[in-house]
């Protein structure tokens, strides 16, 4: 059904760059600060150094809720991630109810290994994803969350560095049928929004520069209160 709904993507859609998001989608900004951002960033990348290889496509991920993150983040970069995590349930439950934590990751993405070539918000002219002409797998294929792991029912992007200052490329996207709507990451912004198949969504390509961010999925407590899959926006 995943790949159904990226192949019935109609081709030449607009695309828009979103300040604001309803439904089920959520968007606040200073959600960190600039120094917890800053130490976050030094942390994840120490500890991804020693253990983390990328996929060959420049994206690392890292789990900093597991025990045998402690010793690579050392007790206050631990505890520094475990209160950035609470931060961000407290703000997922005031959005979409009750929620338990089920997985993080800290992902990593070097511009210096992405695809070029591929659409991004720097292009001259921004474009949608053209099923047609734009990669169906791999770390910048649009894809459910829910789909990859039935447990997840809200997903949270919590951003650790900046578009345009960090790094060039990189927006989200959900690809809704009648346009891409692109997210610019900054520093400390969240970005929440329900795990189904109403957010179908996608990674734009890194061109440069070092795009670091902390995800959380989360199971809802009540899964009848939860929106059905077909619910838009």
């Amino acid at each position: 059904r995943q790949l159904e709904c990226v192949a019935k993507l109609p081709a030449a859609r607009p695309v828009e760059v979103c300040t604001s998001l309803e439904h089920t989608r959520h968007l606040a900004d200073d959600v960190a600060s600039a120094d917890e951002c800053r130490r976050a960033v030094a942390l994840a990348q120490g500890a991804m150094r020693i253990c983390c290889d990328d996929d060959g496509d420049g994206s690392r991920l890292f789990p900093p809720h597991v025990p045998e993150a402690v010793p690579l983040l050392g007790d206050s970069g631990s505890a520094l991630f475990a209160k950035l995590s609470e931060r961000v349930k407290d703000r997922v439950c005031e959005q979409f109810g009750p929620v338990e934590h089920v997985n993080s990751l800290i992902s990593w993405i070097s511009g210096s290994a992405a695809e070029l070539g591929a659409a991004g918000i720097d292009d001259p002219t921004p474009r949608s994803f053209d099923a047609e002409r734009d990669a169906l797998q791999g770390t910048f294929a649009p894809h459910v969350d829910k789909a990859n792991q039935p447990t997840y029912d809200v997903s949270a992007l919590l951003y650790l560095t900046t578009a345009g200052i960090d790094f060039r490329g990189g927006y989200f996207a959900f690809n809704d049928a009648d346009r891409d709507r692109l997210i610019q990451p900054k520093a400390g912004r969240l970005l929440a929004f329900t795990s189904g198949f109403e957010n179908l969504h996608q990674v734009r390509p890194v061109r440069c520069g070092e795009r670091l961010v902390l995800s959380i999925w989360f199971r809802r407590n009540d899964p009848q209160g939860g929106l059905p899959d077909d619910q838009t926006v």
